[in-house]
């Protein structure tokens, strides 16, 4: 017999996804002294100020002083061009930094110089780089005054072209907490958002799991989305999954408090053997319905992966990605409304984006046509968008033949996946 020959393979290593965190200026530094208190694995924490001597008492692990030969190591005393130009100046320091990152969260606080003037710069390097750029911005509280306030909004309006995502808070939110809260507890609970946001990521990507989410993933729910929630909800007893997903989807803090307009949806749910598929399906639905409410024009694009793991017996934790929420021409998170009869007061019971407006053909508007003027409740007659008005003109049921096509698509893919629970999404069938 011949001599067996030893067949060898070599794979090419592929490094893991990395993930960073970039504190800018004060409040975004605090921030990453905060995660590191949390001593959170597989992040890096990163500072960048202006201001010399506040970035030396930082604990995070990387550190850079930006604008040398601009403040001279001094801060920006509250000016946003200095904070713009110190970025400006220092750009190539930072790009060495970030530049193997595939995930990277960004946090500041604004309506001072460094962190309002240097994040847009820094967020347009990254995502200029290909690097999908996570925004965790706090905005000023009230009490600091009108031009501060005015200062955080200009700086809000710049960042948003340059990251993917934005996850804003209003430090005056954080007031309706109790106010026994030192203010030390009060920002460690608005820097709970961040921590659970990083966390949450990070756990979808590294963590096994029998129905897995990638790197891919969360790229394609987060890349150009604006407006985002990633929450993490986690409860025991007889109710967990229910209690878990309720804490995920809604964030008073946030700008973005709920997933309610929410058109992608990424999942994960982590838990233990004694979890039953009446647990699961009913995240599904709470997700579902919360997203579209009784908007029923919204289709939410729902993907999932789950976790076995034996510390989660007798619990559920869910981490929850909302984004691609419908908004209105103003850029605001669309609402549901309520809409008035003009002539008759009679509530319509309308509620969604699109709400299908009376003709009045008695009152003409500016323009001397007749025109369709809804009333809403505590509001003035104003002119609807013209996408409105098209639906306005419609015949019942307002569905072209291939919307129709496609809602009794979506109708069966539902009945498949939730038979049981398939009227109370749709209804009966028509």
């Amino acid at each position: 017999m011949g001599e067996k020959t030893a067949i060898s393979f070599e794979f090419e290593s592929v490094s893991s996804p990395k993930i960073k965190v970039l504190g800018i200026g004060g409040g975004g530094c605090n921030s990453v002294d905060m995660l590191m208190d949390e001593k959170i694995s597989g992040i890096e924490l990163i500072a960048v100020n202006t201001d010399k001597y506040s970035l030396e008492r930082s604990r995070a692990e990387i550190k850079i002083q930006i604008g040398e030969t601009v403040t001279r190591g001094m801060g920006t005393g509250g000016d946003p061009d200095k904070g713009r130009e110190s970025a400006q100046k220092d750009s190539d320091r930072v790009m060495k930094v970030i530049e193997d990152t595939d995930i990277l969260f960004i946090a500041s606080a604004f309506g001072g110089g460094t962190g309002t003037g240097a994040t847009p710069v820094i967020a347009e390097l990254a995502k200029k780089s290909g690097i999908l750029t996570i925004a965790f911005i706090m905005m000023p509280f009230e009490y600091e005054g009108p031009s501060v306030v005015e200062i955080a909004e200009k700086g809000l309006v710049e960042l948003r072209d340059y990251v993917d995502s934005l996850m804003v808070v209003h430090n005056s939110s954080a007031l309706n907490m109790e106010l026994t809260k030192t203010p030390i507890e009060v920002f460690r609970e608005i820097n709970r958002i961040l921590l659970n946001a990083v966390v949450g990521i990070r756990d979808i990507i590294f963590n096994p799991a029998y129905i897995k989410l990638d790197l891919s993933d969360v790229k394609n729910y987060l890349y150009g989305k604006g407006k985002t929630l990633i929450g993490v909800g986690e409860a025991d007893g007889e109710k967990k999954g229910e209690e878990a997903i309720r804490r995920a989807i809604n964030s008073p803090l946030l700008e973005q408090e709920s997933i309610a307009g929410a058109r992608s949806v990424l999942l994960h749910v982590t838990h233990g053997h004694d979890t039953t598929m009446k647990e699961i399906l009913r995240i599904m639905e709470i997700i579902r319905e919360e997203a579209s409410g009784k908007m029923e024009d919204i289709d939410v694009n729902l993907k999932t992966g789950f976790s076995l793991n034996d510390e989660f017996t007798g619990k559920i934790r869910t981490t929850v990605i909302a984004t691609d929420f419908i908004e209105d021409e103003l850029g605001e998170t669309v609402k549901e409304t309520e809409v008035l009869d003009k002539r008759t007061g009679e509530n319509l019971g309308v509620e969604g984006p699109e709400p299908v407006l009376p003709m009045d053909p008695a009152k003409p508007n500016a323009k001397g046509t007749p025109s369709s003027v809804p009333t809403i409740k505590g509001g003035e007659d104003f002119e609807p968008p013209a996408t409105t008005r098209r639906k306005a003109t419609r015949k019942p049921p307002f569905l072209t033949k291939k919307e129709e096509e496609e809602k009794k698509d979506i109708q069966a893919r539902s009945r498949s996946i939730f038979p049981a629970s398939f009227e109370k999404f749709f209804g009966e069938d028509e």
